[in-house]
């Protein structure tokens, strides 16, 4: 667990920047880049990710170099954890010797050093993710939360892992839920947005490119303050076309 596992903000709607969020990123790292220029990120704003990183797409290490640049140059990131980080976590953990056993399908093996171990800058960027940040106005989490918990703000698996995701308006404090986990069409994303719902959900399945069709394959941002989103096809299946590996 973080040494914090929660951060509460109480100030970001004095900032002069955007305070933008990007859900379930899935190693699509080609992606990411397209996305940040994108949105042409500033200094001023500040970027909240949903967490999900690695797993399934080509390039997780990638996807964490390229967070770990933004924060090193100095932009406002601030990272949640996925259930997919919180996998690997254990896996490192308990099998120090053999971190990807249970992670071999997802090519995270740029991740390791030479002797196999898992590197230690990418082991504190999963240590230090947080579970949830509270925003003035806006609670964010990476699958949701249990309010039928007895703490649900201490329910940290169900902000991992939780499905069948609901709202309870005294409990969170009258404030939206912006949430990933749950790969959602474009269309519901958009409804949900336009009718204001206390819940709303951003992974569009950016990993599943040969889905677009279906209203899938796209990493979207979302503005919590305009509420416009900005999308990006998935640009993965291009590069592996182009061999930009």
């Amino acid at each position: 667990m973080a040494k914090f596992p929660i951060k509460i903000f109480n100030n970001t709607k004095q900032i002069k920047g955007r305070r933008l969020v990007i859900p379930d990123i899935h190693g699509c790292s080609f992606t990411l880049r397209a996305l940040i220029q994108k949105i042409n990120l500033t200094k001023e704003d500040i970027l909240f990710f949903l967490g999900d990183y690695i797993d399934k797409g080509i390039d997780s290490k990638g996807v964490i170099d390229e967070i770990l640049q933004l924060q090193f140059e100095g932009y406002k990131i601030f990272t949640l954890k996925g259930n997919h980080e919180q996998t690997l976590l254990e896996s490192i953990e308990e099998y120090p010797e053999n971190p990807l056993i249970f992670h071999r399908a997802y090519k995270l093996e740029k991740l390791l050093n030479a002797k196999g171990e898992f590197q230690e800058k990418y082991h504190i960027f999963l240590k230090n993710l947080y579970y949830y940040f509270e925003l003035e106005d806006y609670l964010l989490v990476h699958a949701g939360f249990d309010f039928d918990a007895e703490e649900p703000f201490k329910d940290y698996d169900a902000m991992l892992w939780m499905r069948d995701v609901f709202y309870d308006k005294k409990i969170a404090k009258f404030k939206t839920i912006i949430f990933g986990h749950q790969p959602t069409t474009l269309i519901n994303i958009t409804n949900s947005i336009e009718n204001n719902s206390p819940l709303i959900c951003l992974d569009n399945g950016a990993v599943f490119y040969d889905f677009e069709n279906k209203g899938f394959g796209h990493l979207i941002c979302f503005d919590l303050d305009t509420k416009k989103i900005i999308i990006q096809k998935n640009l993965e299946q291009k590069r592996l076309e182009s061999n930009l590996i």
